[in-house]
């Protein structure tokens, strides 16, 4: 672009109440971010509610991301990036190779857990057993073996924000008191709002804190170069 602002593509399911609002006020209160990059969303629709079968909902939400990617081509994306963790897995790669350049919430999961060298992560989802026994496979496919998965079976929208409101810290709390063997923990799902949780555990605990939402939004920000590689989330002003 002509004025060196960089358009971000958003794709997130039509479901999901948590992406914008989170990653708009935190680009909206940094002054090295807010006039350099514009975020523009789009939602990837579905007929199957996922409290009905979660592995038909993921299926269609996957199914549509590349006409919603094809709908933003319009105005000059910069970087598409596809914010459902669990809708990853369901990615028609073969059939779409255009979705091979577009950043995903569970590969920068996969890549933090790397990077930072972590050997006995501890994860928490908002999943119930069909959709973590998929994510069980697909990290284990990365040498990525869980210490521990929290599986919270949240049905609803409703539901996971009144966890991620009045529970979510608790329970991470307790786990991380409850034993000594995590080096670090990563909430899985972008429906989870945990911006403020992330920074207020990382308070209480000498333990790397990650989640959906924040790894996905920093592998954006570097891949056009808004900041440095390996930033730091809670360093990014």
């Amino acid at each position: 672009m002509s004025n060196g602002i960089k358009r971000l593509g958003i794709i997130l399911p039509a479901s999901n109440i948590t992406v914008e609002r989170e990653l708009m006020e935190f680009i909206l209160y940094k002054p090295s971010l807010r006039d350099k990059v514009e975020l523009h969303f789009t939602r990837a629709g579905f007929n199957t509610r996922y409290k009905k079968s979660p592995e038909k909902y993921l299926s269609e939400v996957a199914q549509n991301v590349p006409s919603e990617m094809e709908k933003l081509s319009k105005i000059e994306i910069s970087q598409f990036a596809f914010f459902c963790t669990s809708g990853t897995l369901f990615l028609n790669y073969q059939q779409h190779p255009e979705l091979k350049n577009i950043i995903t919430s569970f590969d920068c999961m996969v890549e933090k857990i790397k990077i930072e060298k972590i050997k006995k992560p501890l994860i928490v989802t908002p999943y119930g057993n069909m959709v973590d026994s998929l994510l069980l496979r697909e990290l284990k496919s990365h040498d990525i073996v869980p210490s521990k998965v929290v599986s919270l079976n949240l049905q609803t929208g409703r539901e996971l924000h009144d966890f991620s409101k009045n529970h979510l810290q608790e329970t991470i709390n307790k786990e991380i008191e409850s034993s000594s063997v995590y080096d670090g923990v990563f909430i899985f799902c972008t429906n989870f709002p945990t911006f403020k949780t992330i920074l207020d555990l990382e308070k209480n605990f000498c333990l790397p804190i990650f989640s959906s939402n924040q790894t996905t939004l920093v592998k954006l920000l570097e891949s056009v170069e808004i900041i440095k590689p390996n930033t730091i989330f809670n360093n990014i002003k």
